[in-house]
């Protein structure tokens, strides 16, 4: 559980006390979530520089956009191809606005959600054969809604947040602070660590960048 010291420290404010979900659980509309995009050390310095550059529609699974995840082990694997050294994760803060998901292959807005129907947000959830990895992924239309928060190398102790079992949990529903960390799986102290661990960051917050 969050120590005292640790709440005081977080502001009323904090985009960190509503922003992880259970990996499977249904983003809400209008906010703002910690997500993950793996990418390779060159292209993670001209991210921070430039911003995201949006996908192209015609070889990506739901069309253009941003491709995040909620799953940090997930980014860890990405790009294919590329050695451990040589990737990045960023780990960035993302205002999904209006949520569609799209949850079987050949889905009718699979590629139209935002053309078409105005969605910001894209999420496939995991576990229904969309990716090759079975995990959850998410589009986002507008590289806009997403700030960098931090670059983190892939080691050990990055990908550890994703490889510890909850030990508790401490509430239930969307974005609850003290709910089980699902794909995250973090326990209840590395829980309060890696919140407290966020809110440091963000003083050197790359939002400023993107």
């Amino acid at each position: 559980m969050l120590t005292r010291a640790c709440r005081r420290k977080m502001k009323p404010n904090s985009p960190y006390l509503d922003n992880f979900l259970y990996t499977g659980e249904h983003p809400e509309d209008q906010r703002t979530y910690v997500m993950f995009h793996g990418t390779s050390v060159e292209a993670a310095e001209l991210i921070k520089k430039n911003g995201f550059i949006l996908s192209r529609a015609d070889i990506s699974m739901l069309g253009a956009g941003v491709y995040v995840t909620r799953d940090i082990q997930k980014a860890c694997e990405y790009p294919l191809g590329v050695s451990k050294s040589k990737r990045r994760v960023l780990k960035v803060r993302v205002d999904v606005g209006k949520v569609k998901i799209i949850d079987q292959q050949d889905h009718p807005m699979q590629k139209t959600w935002h053309t078409e129907h105005g969605y910001d947000t894209a999420w496939v959830p995991p576990g229904v054969d969309m990716v090759e990895s079975n995990r959850q992924e998410n589009c986002v239309y507008d590289p806009k809604r997403i700030k960098v928060m931090e670059v983190m190398k892939v080691n050990k102790k990055t990908m550890v947040f994703g490889s510890r079992k909850p030990a508790q949990n401490f509430a239930t529903g969307p974005g609850a602070v003290f709910g089980s960390t699902g794909s995250l799986g973090l326990s209840s102290w590395s829980f309060s660590h890696f919140l407290l661990r966020f809110e440091i960051c963000s003083t050197r917050s790359f939002s400023s960048a993107v």
